[in-house]
């Protein structure tokens, strides 16, 4: 059976496409990656798997390269290939 990911951040977005998304039968992935309001987010993502009843995996990719303000360059696209290696035949 193909897999429906979608990657979520915490953040106010991936809140509503959960909202969104909860009745079907997506699989949700949150990264862990050296980001500066990682414990935030988290608070969030537990949140959202209990009033969802949802299981989010966690993927750690370690601490990735940042600039100065804490952007980091390309991060989707490191998401999106870890994704594709982990389930080639996911739907992202």
């Amino acid at each position: 059976m193909k897999k429906n990911i979608l990657l979520l951040s915490g953040g106010c977005d991936s809140v509503y496409l959960l909202h969104h998304f909860k009745k079907t039968n997506f699989d949700f992935i949150y990264f862990i990656y050296g980001q500066k309001y990682y414990k935030q987010e988290q608070l969030v993502i537990e949140k959202i798997e209990k009033e969802y009843g949802k299981v989010v995996e966690y993927i750690d990719l370690g601490k990735l390269e940042t600039k100065e303000n804490g952007f980091v360059l390309g991060r989707n696209l490191y998401f999106l290939i870890e994704v594709a290696k982990k389930y080639p035949e996911a739907t992202i």
